[in-house]
């Protein structure tokens, strides 16, 4: 009988980066934190990919894009992430979220059969989840694509979390629209999120401003 074994976190971690980074970093990515790769591509936009740890003792990999022109909330304050180091899911496409129970188990690792199973189990996932992942960062070559990556995710069906069960993606769609001239349809959009739900009234003076000087760069690069 296999015997689950409790493998140390800097144990999983060390293995992941090891069978996972060079495959991320032969397509330009970056490690940008633990099981965490970045890749600067498309003006204004961060491809994304992570290996999370789910409930179950078992990793998960997610992707999507991190955009430099959406805020995020901490605090009570807007919060901008647009470095490497500072990535942020803002759209995030889940093998979690669509797949079925029976499809999930070819994209997640286990890691409670020690380290052998874990890196086999990960060179087994790695290029599945990379072939997927490249096929979704394909959708996008100019942050006006973005549009469409919105409505795919928003259309699709779910078996957990859908669009807005992401308060993060939601805020992005506003600034998206606002980022390209929509600023109308951005601020209805706005006013949906659960950010503004949740938010007091300065937080909201914050949101409306920030959302302007997206929709005023939109402005700009017409000129």
């Amino acid at each position: 009988m296999n015997r689950a074994t409790i493998t140390p976190a800097s144990v999983v971690n060390a293995i992941c980066e090891d069978v996972v980074g060079p495959a991320l970093v032969d397509i330009g990515f970056t490690s940008v934190g633990t099981r965490r790769w970045a890749r600067d591509r498309a003006a204004l936009v961060t491809d994304l990919f992570e290996f999370q740890a789910l409930k179950g003792a078992v990793l998960s990999p997610r992707w999507g894009f991190s955009l430099s022109f959406v805020p995020s909330v901490r605090a009570g304050r807007l919060c901008w992430h647009r470095t490497l180091n500072s990535v942020k899911f803002d759209l995030v496409d889940d093998p979690v979220d669509v797949l079925s129970d029976a499809e999930l188990a070819a994209f997640q690792v286990p890691t409670l059969h020690g380290p052998e199973a874990l890196r086999d189990s990960c060179s087994r996932v790695v290029p599945l989840a990379a072939s997927s992942a490249s096929a979704f960062w394909a959708r996008v070559t100019a942050a006006s694509d973005l549009l469409a990556v919105c409505a795919f995710l928003k259309n699709r069906t779910c078996h957990r979390f859908d669009f807005d069960n992401y308060p993060q993606q939601s805020l992005a769609h506003a600034y998206l629209l606002a980022r390209l001239g929509q600023l109308e349809l951005a601020q209805d959009e706005l006013c949906r999120t659960a950010v503004w739900a949740d938010a007091e009234a300065p937080l909201r003076n914050d949101l409306q401003r920030s959302m302007l000087e997206a929709a005023c760069f939109s402005a700009a690069d017409s000129h």
